[in-house]
């Protein structure tokens, strides 16, 4: 059996289609681009906000680096084709398309830094829905018995 058709622990990369690994084995997208990606795209299937805190993490370690003049200088050269076809297969939201393309393909370190506010800025909206969600549970579980 082939790397490519097996997956050790989880169901997580199992979707058909364009997986994560071939889009950024395809057009050479860098080791921290390819970390921070790799949780935006699975955060929902797998380890949820601190997936997304993660990626985060691995952006501003670019950033970091790029200040240093280390790694590489810019992201991997984008297959428009390639790159909706994985975006479709792996049903990402309009924020995380946004935020993954910019996080592969940039080619300025401010680039870099508007995706790392994006990113902060999209898991605030998820931490409020969560917390709105708990509230609505909350208050719906009040004067009932079990509760």
């Amino acid at each position: 059996m082939k790397a490519s058709e097996k997956q050790i622990g989880g169901s997580h990369y199992k979707a058909d289609g364009i997986q994560h690994w071939d889009y950024c084995i395809e057009t050479n997208v860098p080791n921290l681009e390819y970390a921070a990606t790799k949780y935006i795209a699975r955060w929902r299937k797998k380890n949820g906000l601190v997936d997304l805190q993660k990626a985060q993490h691995y952006i501003e370690r670019r950033i970091e680096a790029l200040h240093d003049f280390k790694g590489v200088l810019r992201g991997a050269k984008r297959n428009l084709a390639l790159f909706k076809a994985f975006c479709e297969d792996n049903q990402l939201s309009y924020e995380e398309r946004l935020i993954i393309d910019t996080v592969m393909h940039w080619r300025r370190g401010d680039e870099l830094v508007c995706a790392v506010e994006k990113l902060k800025a999209y898991i605030e909206q998820i931490e409020r829905q969560e917390d709105d969600q708990f509230q609505k549970e909350i208050a719906g579980c009040r004067g009932r018995e079990g509760c």
